[in-house]
């Protein structure tokens, strides 16, 4: 697994990674460049970011990562709140969790190992990850989805 990204989060995953003997299969890459952030999605093939809603004014907005990673066509594990909900298409492209359920852990491990169990699934979401992202948020699909919705 590797974790890109810099943050207050970073020490403490740090410590996580080492705690749980994980340092041969956890891999921090901190701070990367847009270039290595694209050619890491293209080369992975499930992107796993558990997004949520801190109080009532911290929330992902719009959820371009997720966009960016279906369509570099990773299936996507993600928290169902903020933009995200809009952003994935849940049990199609990706799976979409409430992380406020006292659950969540167990589901998300659940779904994590059946995608890696599970090939031809992964498969699957992974063209209707691409699909979705085409369909709904290129330039041309959007003009068109629009000038339906104005005709209507």
């Amino acid at each position: 697994y590797l974790i890109a990204g810099d943050g207050e989060e970073k020490d403490y995953l740090k410590s996580l990674i080492k705690e749980r003997n994980l340092v041969d299969h956890v891999f921090m890459l901190e701070h990367i460049t847009e270039q290595e952030k694209f050619s890491l999605l293209a080369k992975s093939e499930i992107f796993i970011m558990l997004n949520h809603t801190l109080g009532s004014s911290d929330f992902e907005g719009f959820g371009i990562s997720f966009v960016e990673a279906q369509f570099l066509e990773n299936v996507i594990i993600g928290g169902a709140s903020g933009g995200v909900v809009e952003s994935v298409s849940h049990d199609e492209s990706g799976f979409l969790f409430d992380l406020e359920s006292e659950s969540v852990q167990d589901e998300v491990r659940e779904k994590v190992n059946y995608l890696i169990n599970t090939p031809i699934v992964r498969s699957e979401m992974q063209s209707s990850a691409k699909k979705y992202v085409v369909q709904n948020f290129e330039i041309e699909s959007l003009i068109h989805n629009s000038k339906n919705e104005s005709i209507t």
